[in-house]
């Protein structure tokens, strides 16, 4: 348990509430890194004698309680608002563990159980991943007022996470600038690339009919549960409104994370193959109705392909100088471009772009 008394009777307080049972807690089983938000599994057995688990996240015990909302870790307060958020819509989402109880810095969730998406066939995980996100994403469509809104009343403000819009807007500039910086001295002619490149940035910003709630961090499979053969999304940490192709580029173009307990860095993704597009594609106009013409999604998934790259380019640039980046920068910098060279091929609206890929690819050593 968190060596914080007044924590802990709080978690067995809350605990006791949710089961409406006396219970004692015999497991507490860490599942992330220390970091601005903890989160535990508890085992616990009730006073009629039945044993179960729930999932605690928190923020460090040392900061508990809180003194005001403003010493909430931004992760934290979003994450929880998020499950208040997608709790009102059941049952038209309901591909996410149930909201048990909360209260500021503290909140309580289902336990959906350790079954690893690694286990799956590739194409089952493909197929259940892309089936969620259009349940997802249809149910949310049109409710960004009633987002807002509740975001008012819960009192947060501007969101203030290493990844929101305005973040992910900062590490575009800095990914085409160094995608420039390469070309320029290996000689070779962007014009045209600035084009592609703001036309990319322009639609992710703009996202009109694309307009949902993602999760905007399904890279890795930890942020996936299978429960009776289906995907169920876990970890809210960086959900958002925004344009929906984002989650589908997080499993194709990756993003950088922490290999286990290393100081090292990697790309990581899912590794889909580009068909997960055009099965989400099928899955989003079955299920929702949400529809688009080749022309409108192509153009779409390229700017979103594109931008979710440069993202993560400047991502690179950014890592803390604490971790290693695993081969090198510039053979994690290759990576991302051999990787979108890939994603691109028959869907590249932008005919100029590959070529430059291509060239500068090769040449990078």
């Amino acid at each position: 348990m968190p060596n914080n008394s007044v924590l802990q009777q709080d978690i067995e307080t809350m605990l006791q509430q949710v089961v409406k049972l006396d219970v004692r807690i015999i497991g507490f089983q860490p599942l992330n890194r220390p970091d601005s938000v903890w989160v535990s599994r508890l085992t616990f057995v009730t006073s009629s004698g039945d044993t179960d688990t729930v999932i605690v996240k928190h923020i460090p015990a040392p900061n508990y309680p809180i003194s005001t909302q403003k010493t909430i870790p931004p992760t934290h307060a979003e994450e929880q608002f998020i499950y208040q958020f997608l709790s009102g819509i059941r049952p038209a989402f309901d591909r996410f563990p149930h909201l048990l109880a909360y209260q500021p810095g503290l909140f309580m969730l289902e336990d959906l159980g350790t079954d690893s998406v690694k286990e799956q066939p590739i194409e089952v995980l493909m197929e259940s991943l892309a089936t969620t996100l259009a349940q997802l994403h249809g149910a949310t469509a049109n409710l960004y007022p009633r987002y807002q809104t509740m975001r008012q009343e819960a009192g947060i403000e501007a969101d203030q996470r290493m990844y929101s819009h305005q973040e992910q807007e900062h590490l575009f500039k800095i990914g085409t600038g160094l995608f420039y910086k390469y070309c320029d001295i290996l000689g070779i002619d962007v014009t045209r690339c600035q084009e592609i490149f703001e036309q990319a940035r322009y639609a992710i910003t703009n996202p009109g009919l694309f307009l949902a709630l993602i999760h905007d961090d399904l890279a890795a499979a930890r942020q996936i549960v299978m429960v009776k053969n289906q995907c169920y999304l876990v970890d809210f940490e960086m959900a958002k409104y925004g344009h929906i192709l984002m989650d589908i580029c997080k499993p194709l173009v990756g993003k950088f994370d922490r290999k286990g307990n290393t100081d090292y860095f990697i790309l990581s993704h899912l590794d889909f193959p580009i068909t997960f597009a055009g099965c989400y594609r099928e899955k989003l106009e079955s299920i929702s109705g949400l529809s688009f013409d080749d022309a409108t999604w192509n153009s779409s998934l390229n700017n979103a392909l594109v931008y979710s790259t440069l993202v993560n380019c400047g991502a690179l640039c950014c890592v803390s100088p604490a971790y290693k980046p695993l081969g090198g920068f510039m053979s994690l910098f290759k990576q991302l471009l051999q990787r979108l060279l890939i994603l691109l091929v028959d869907n590249d609206n932008h005919r100029d772009l590959s070529p430059v890929l291509e060239d500068l690819t090769t040449r990078i050593v």
